[in-house]
């Protein structure tokens, strides 16, 4: 069995640069993916690590603008 994460742009407006966090699991012949509730803002998105990057510096409007 393999487990997977990956990201999947948000739909609506407003929500440019904003992705869905979605999870796939798979297994001989089982394949199932599923999209979390989770958003997450992909400039600040490490990939890699799956999760957001520790060392970026968020500007004064942006922090005012993620709590919404």
């Amino acid at each position: 069995m393999k487990a997977s994460v990956y990201l999947k742009e948000a739909k609506g407006n407003g929500k440019q640069g904003v992705s869905c966090i979605c999870f796939r699991v798979h297994d001989k012949e089982i394949d199932i993916k599923v999209a979390s509730g989770l958003q997450v803002v992909d400039k600040y998105w490490d990939g890699n690590a799956l999760r957001y990057r520790r060392n970026n510096i968020v500007d004064k409007n942006e922090q005012k603008r993620i709590p919404e």
